[in-house]
């Protein structure tokens, strides 16, 4: 499935993501992906993210602390 916004992010700024950013983008009808949401554990996880971003017509990234900190 194709979404309008993949998004990249430091997993310590899920809840963040999940709260503010994804509500956001849908209430104004944009649909959006974000890591490990929809991945299985049967996925390649580097080919199916390598996917989403090909397929996004944006792909938005959250710098943050956490995601800076992250090496």
């Amino acid at each position: 499935m194709s979404h309008d916004v993949f998004i990249s992010h430091s997993r310590n700024d899920a809840q963040y993501i999940e709260q503010y950013i994804v509500p956001s983008l849908q209430a104004a009808g944009i649909s959006s992906y974000y890591a490990f949401q929809d991945i299985s554990a049967f996925e390649n996880i580097t080919q199916t993210l390598n996917t989403e971003i090909d397929n996004a017509k944006v792909c938005l990234l959250v710098l943050s602390d956490s995601s800076v900190a992250n090496e």
